[in-house]
């Protein structure tokens, strides 16, 4: 159920920049128009058609604003003081281990913050309030001031060369933790995207560059490519670029190169 109620809760806050832009009033008096931008310093062969806009480049008015307003002061500004999981959520002390990894026996809240931090990031941007934007840099700065590179993506407390962390890791759900992991780093990238904070983009690098056979080594991680692509957009990190043309290469089929 809470799966269920964050998913439709991100898929509300995400819309909001495509249908202010549909509804959104011509302004009375002209507007001089600001050249902007917004194009990723490293892009591959194939472009997609459209640039994607950082969280804040379109603000919501009438009832978007209206709505946006509600989920600040609802769950979505509050979601920690409505339920303990949330407070849990990537908070530095809250380090699973072993079977604790499985999202039913304590890893849940992996999950459920990444859906929140990301919903509220976007939200807060949205909104331009500084309240909601400090409140989600301080959940990810949780994260981001203890990244380190032998970590599995964004559990830094675990480490990738010991077999029985990734043993651990494989085990919950064929890798599920690392999946709720892509989630994290969806957040963070639009975190990143909105506001240019370079320790948000060094925990991404750390996350997804370390490894080069990260992206591929457990089945269970396919929210991750996404972040780590955006990641490489603005880095150029070749080991990212690697575990990415690893990730989708397969034997004997051509493939386009990052």
């Amino acid at each position: 159920m809470k799966r269920v109620f964050l998913q439709s809760a991100l898929v509300l806050v995400s819309a909001v920049t495509v249908l202010t832009t549909c509804f959104a009033g011509s302004p009375a008096t002209p507007v001089r128009q600001v050249q902007i931008n917004y194009a990723r310093p490293f892009e591959p062969p194939t472009r997609p058609a459209f640039l994607p806009l950082p969280p804040g480049a379109i603000e919501p008015a009438g009832w978007l604003r209206d709505w946006c307003l509600a989920a600040r002061d609802g769950f979505t500004g509050h979601m920690d003081e409505y339920d303990d999981e949330f407070k849990r959520a990537w908070a530095p002390d809250h380090k699973m281990t072993g079977e604790r990894l499985f999202w039913y026996k304590g890893g849940w809240p992996y999950e459920g913050g990444g859906y929140w931090f990301d919903g509220l990031a976007r939200l807060g941007f949205a909104l331009h309030d500084e309240a909601l934007i400090q409140q989600t840099q301080r959940r990810l700065y949780a994260v981001a001031d203890h990244m380190n590179t032998n970590g599995l993506l964004f559990l830094w407390w675990l480490d990738r060369k010991s077999p029985a962390d990734r043993k651990a890791v494989t085990a919950a759900l064929e890798g599920w933790p690392l999946w709720a992991c892509g989630l994290l780093g969806r957040a963070m990238t639009g975190f990143y995207a909105a506001s240019g904070d370079k320790h948000i983009l060094e925990a991404l690098e750390k996350a997804y560059g370390a490894d080069p056979d990260c992206l591929r080594s457990i089945t269970g991680n396919m929210s991750n490519p996404w972040p780590a692509f955006d990641t490489w957009c603005w880095t150029g990190n070749r080991s990212i670029a690697d575990a990415l043309d690893a990730m989708f290469k397969q034997a004997g089929a051509p493939f386009c190169r990052i």
